[in-house]
């Protein structure tokens, strides 16, 4: 019993430190390039030795994959959050799930740098599109929750692919202007809709509540 109750113990502080690193490697990208921090920095900034930092992550590029899954863990959330707001067809529900995620991403600069900026390693671009695939498969719940609608086995890949169109506009907004304009935003949002519409229905049934 005293062995599990120290494992679980130890377990409790790691996971514990490597929460303080996460939430200190998101406030130093936002005053810092992601390739000038590295993980003594962090462990500075989480008031951890670097020994600690070093025995829960190999290196930067490890720790900066835990914080994007994080981001990726809050995308989710706020995705799958219910929908209230009046919508018409799927096209209010597409734009209403990828606005908010625009919305968490455009307020927090660690994500800005690590999911859009073009110095984020490619093994970051790969998390992400895991993360975007998730998203995908909300979106589609939120549809198929709302609407008389039966989607084929292509379906959640479709809005995957949209949803990675508009983060292509995303990725030349924050490259060109260090966050996603409005104006890039709204192109983000025409061609993903404009690329749905090849394969969604022109007019889905509202489902009776």
């Amino acid at each position: 019993m005293t062995t599990i109750l120290k494992k679980t113990s130890t377990q409790a502080r790691g996971r514990l430190r490597r929460q303080q690193l996460i939430e200190a490697t998101r406030n130093l990208l936002a005053e810092h390039e992601l390739d000038s921090i590295t993980l003594a920095d962090v462990a500075t900034a989480a008031g951890a030795s670097k020994g600690s930092a070093y025995h829960s992550y190999a290196n930067i590029a490890e720790l900066y994959m835990d914080v994007v899954s994080t981001i990726g863990q809050e995308l989710h959330s706020a995705v799958a959050a219910p929908i209230t707001d009046e919508v018409q067809d799927w096209r209010d529900v597409f734009l209403l799930c990828l606005r908010r995620g625009t919305q968490l991403l455009s307020a927090d600069p660690a994500g800005r740098q690590l999911i859009h900026g073009p110095k984020s390693p490619p093994a970051i671009k790969r998390s992400d599109r895991a993360n975007d695939h998730q998203v995908a498969e909300v979106i589609l719940a939120h549809i198929t929750q709302l609407f008389d609608f039966t989607p084929d086995a292509t379906t959640v890949e479709r809005i995957y692919y949209a949803i990675e169109l508009a983060d292509v506009l995303y990725c030349l907004s924050v490259q060109q202007h260090d966050e996603i304009i409005p104006s890039m935003a709204e192109e983000g949002e025409r061609a993903a809709l404009a690329y749905l519409a090849l394969y969604l229905p022109e007019q889905i049934s509202r489902r009776h509540k």
